[in-house]
């Protein structure tokens, strides 16, 4: 169901991170080859995103799709606006890590499960390879 992040090794082998394991503060989430839409990952208790972008990352904008609700085929996964009824988004620069300015997915707040896609609703960009694209929930 939701995309779980591998723990890295740290000081002394130590999967950890300020106390937390590491696969509970980042996930990792794949746009498959010629793809430009994620699988579904759990934003339950997301306080803040971070976003680290593949160097072979293509196009340079990230927006999402979310649920309140999982289901397997993902047929409650909508295109997510702000209020000014534009598409949330972040710019995305590949092999950075990318961070929203304040306020940016205020409208995400509410949802359960999300999907990246690159591009937008109206223009998808397909990978040209595989990205795995590491999210953080820092909070």
């Amino acid at each position: 169901m939701a995309a779980k992040g591998t723990p890295e090794q740290h000081l002394y082998g130590s999967p950890v991170y300020a106390g937390r394991p590491v696969d509970e503060i980042a996930i990792e989430v794949v746009i498959a080859a010629g793809e430009s839409v994620s699988e579904t990952f759990d934003f339950y208790n997301f306080k803040t995103l971070s976003l680290e972008i593949p160097a072979t990352f293509t196009g340079d904008t990230i927006t999402f799709l979310g649920s309140m609700e999982y289901t397997e085929d993902a047929t409650h996964m909508l295109d997510c606006y702000n209020g000014s009824k534009g598409e949330i988004n972040i710019k995305v620069v590949p092999g950075s890590i990318c961070n929203p300015e304040d306020g940016q997915l205020y409208g995400l707040k509410n949802m359960r499960y999300l999907k990246l896609r690159s591009g937008t609703s109206g223009t998808p960009v397909p990978q040209a390879a595989a990205a795995t694209i590491r999210i953080s929930r820092l909070g």
